[in-house]
């Protein structure tokens, strides 16, 4: 518990001068005019309020002595304050608006532009690097930077006016101030301590003890086990359980949060006796005659406005958790840095044209692993070549796309697509990998990434050919492909890989010349996937194609398969050749099709 509360404490902790300063700097690179008014305002209006407490004072005393002249004086002060605030707050609040508009769009587009600065995956890969970047994304949601804006004028004119409320009481005594501060430094810290124990025992719920009643609940309000709890009318039992768990945690929170109030109330009556002493000497110099009614009011209404300089809050915790996200934002830019740029490659020597793709002595290492997945990696893939890669799982199969993707980039050697960087040769390559986006948009926005329909034909024919004419009988392209929207459907997954391989096809059409598939049929059935990649097969006949797969009865056909293990080529040749080989890849596919017999025989006997 100690931990969380110090870590909590640290965040709810005495505002920090470089949060002001980094979300100082930050507004003024985004909108110096909008800051420049916010702060000038922020000054008037938080001076004001002094000049309201001396006003008052000479009015009570000018109704004391009966002078008119002064009493209306006074009263005039009073409408020209009372005039110049809202005035002032009026200016402060546009000026404010237009401030946290560019600074949220800017902040939105920093995060964006260092999530997406590098040209590869590796930094989401990276558990130190996507820890860091869900970390600010994170903030981004909780709405650190929207309320940023609010919470450094807020504070900023809190400081102002209590800065200005203890000038003022010096001029009366010297020792009022101090003894106030003090109590509120008391108070605030005991504070402090209150908010960190409550928050950190809230986030050590969350990530142990909340996390059973938590899931509990998902299962009773979300659609996923919704079908079996009302089969097996499991609902009130899982009701009952869910707010047994939620009771014992709660009740435990409970009792530490009664006694963390011990220290708390410590805080409270130190504040009251600074104030006993204060209102104490104030009564008795007011009884004696040593001030004068207007000198009490002031007095009085000074001692409140130092309230300005105790514990922030919510705000305080508002402004820390802004500063320190934007801190972190500008470090991760710093870190992941401009996107790349391509590294010129040049045509082979000899004057022969490149090669469709090609791995030249490439090793490739995952970050955060010791043993690299591909060792000395060289592959030439001839234009026009139906290429097979397979293997065991781990193999290092993905990983050759991942590379021929321009998804990482290799730790030694080189990768080219059609002799350029594979960066380059990503608009000439159509790739899909078994883990392909299911995207929430439209079944023409799935597969061509655009809203007009002028492209419609390709878009069919591109379904079409990848066996999805079940869809397109029952669907409309405008269908968006969720059951949470407005006449939208949601597909199976086999469905859903058919939409994905389109999308690669309807990219051939577009102008891509090699079709590149990760295992995205994972989840049909030998036969289907079969007749799948043969037809693909015929469809990107005379253009590069590189399949992927460790059912090798559905890469037969191709012109060339080759067999990776322990991030080497073992075997190539073509379908033939490797089984008179009786290697690896023969004894594979020999397992495989006894399977495949016995469970044809099975269905037959069924």
């Amino acid at each position: 518990m100690s931990g969380g509360t110090d870590r909590w404490r640290a965040r709810l902790g005495r505002l920090r001068p470089q949060n002001l300063a980094t979300l100082g700097r930050a507004f003024l690179r985004v909108a110096p005019g909008p800051t420049l008014t916010c702060t000038a305002t922020t000054l008037v209006l938080g001076v004001l309020p002094v000049f309201v407490m001396i006003t008052s004072g000479r009015l009570v005393d000018a109704v004391a002595a009966a002078d008119v002249i002064a009493a209306l004086t006074a009263l005039a002060w009073f409408g020209g304050l009372s005039v110049i605030t809202p005035v002032l707050a009026g200016i402060h609040n546009v000026a404010q608006a237009e401030l946290s508009r560019r600074f949220v769009v800017e902040t939105e587009r920093a995060l964006a532009a260092a999530a997406l600065a590098p040209s590869t995956i590796g930094h989401l890969e990276d558990p130190r690097l996507k820890g860091r970047i869900d970390g600010v994304a994170e903030a981004h949601r909780e709405g650190a930077q929207l309320v940023a804006v609010t919470a450094v004028f807020t504070v900023l004119r809190w400081r102002v006016s209590g800065v200005a409320a203890a000038i003022l009481l010096l001029q009366f005594s010297w020792w009022i101030a101090p003894v106030l501060v003090t109590g509120y430094l008391i108070f605030t810290g005991m504070f402090r301590r209150w908010l960190a124990t409550i928050y950190a025992d809230l986030d050590e719920a969350v990530a142990d003890q909340r996390r059973r009643p938590e899931y509990l609940r998902k299962l009773l309000m979300e659609p996923a086990g919704a079908k079996e709890l009302r089969i097996f009318a499991a609902v009130p039992w899982l009701d009952a359980r869910y707010g047994e768990s939620w009771q014992t945690v709660m009740a435990g929170l409970w009792r530490r949060r009664g006694r963390a109030a011990g220290p708390l109330m410590l805080g409270i009556l130190a504040l009251l006796i600074a104030y006993a002493a204060v209102f104490g000497w104030l009564g008795w110099a007011a009884i004696a005659g040593a001030l004068g009614a207007g000198t009490v009011v002031v007095i009085i209404q000074a001692s409140q406005g130092l309230e300005s300089l105790s514990s922030y809050g919510d705000v305080g915790a508002q402004l820390s958790r802004a500063g320190s996200a934007l801190r972190q934002l500008d470090a991760l830019g710093r870190d992941l840095g401009p996107p790349a740029e391509d590294e010129p490659v040049h045509d082979h020597p000899g004057g022969r044209s490149a090669a469709a793709a090609a791995f030249e002595a490439v090793s490739f290492r995952y970050p955060g692993r010791t043993e690299p997945t591909l060792r000395d990696f060289s592959l030439d893939v001839p234009e026009g070549q139906a290429l097979a890669i397979v293997g065991e799982n781990g193999a290092g199969k993905s990983t050759c796309i991942k590379l021929l993707a321009g998804l990482h980039t290799p730790n030694a050697g080189r990768v080219t697509i059609g002799g350029r960087s594979p960066l380059e040769g990503r608009r000439r390559a159509a790739v899909i990998f078994q883990d392909f986006g299911r995207y929430e948009l439209t079944l023409r926005q799935n597969v061509a990434f655009r809203d007009d329909a002028d492209d419609d034909r390709a878009i069919e024919a591109a379904l079409a050919a990848a066996g999805a004419e079940d869809l397109m009988s029952r669907l409309k392209l405008d269908t968006v492909l969720a059951a949470g929207y407005p006449d939208g459907t949601e597909l199976s997954g086999g469905q859903w890989q058919r939409v994905a391989l389109a999308r690669a096809l309807y990219a051939l059409d577009r102008g891509a010349e090699v079709l590149i598939l990760d295992e995205p049929t994972a989840a049909l059935d030998v036969r289907a996937e079969t007749e799948l990649f043969e037809r693909l097969l015929e469809v990107s006949r005379g253009r590069t194609s590189i399949l992927v797969s460790h059912r090798l009865n559905s890469v037969r056909h191709a012109d060339r398969i080759v067999v990776i293990d322990g991030g080497r080529i073992t075997e190539d040749g073509d379908h033939a050749s490797l089984l008179a080989a009786d290697g690896a890849y023969a004894r594979m596919f020999r397992l495989q099709a006894r399977r495949f017999v016995t469970a044809e025989e099975g269905d037959r006997d069924a």
